[in-house]
């Protein structure tokens, strides 16, 4: 299993031979300017357009419409780059809410239940 730590998102390749990138967030509240701007950074140098990505929000309580903003931009270039939505797993309920209430979880972001669900198109 390879995994690259960066401060706002951890990388994890075990399903990369499948096509499959998972990356999890760091924080549990994604609320400060300074880690939001971070979290873009990380994103946008861990980004290969040959693989599907899994966003894993397992502890994830609290994300600001700024870091939902970095996810969308992460996302439109991942959509431009292969016609589809990410993925995401572990999606508490706050977050799940902010998703369903901004209809993210319909136009953006493909909820699964696990990480290998995620293998699955």
């Amino acid at each position: 299993m390879t995994q690259t730590q960066y401060s706002q998102i951890e990388v994890d390749d075990t399903y990369y031979e499948r096509g499959l990138r998972a990356i999890r967030l760091g924080e549990k509240k994604i609320m400060e300017d300074v880690k939001i701007k971070k979290l873009g950074y990380e994103l946008e140098d861990s980004y290969e357009p040959t693989v599907d990505y899994c966003f894993n929000l397992e502890g994830v309580i609290l994300l600001s419409s700024n870091a939902l903003g970095q996810l969308r931009d992460f996302n439109d270039k991942y959509k431009r780059d292969r016609g589809k939505n990410i993925k995401m797993v572990n999606v508490g309920p706050r977050v799940r809410r902010t998703l369903t209430v901004t209809r993210l979880d319909q136009t953006e972001f493909d909820i699964r239940n696990t990480i290998e669900d995620c293998l699955e198109n």
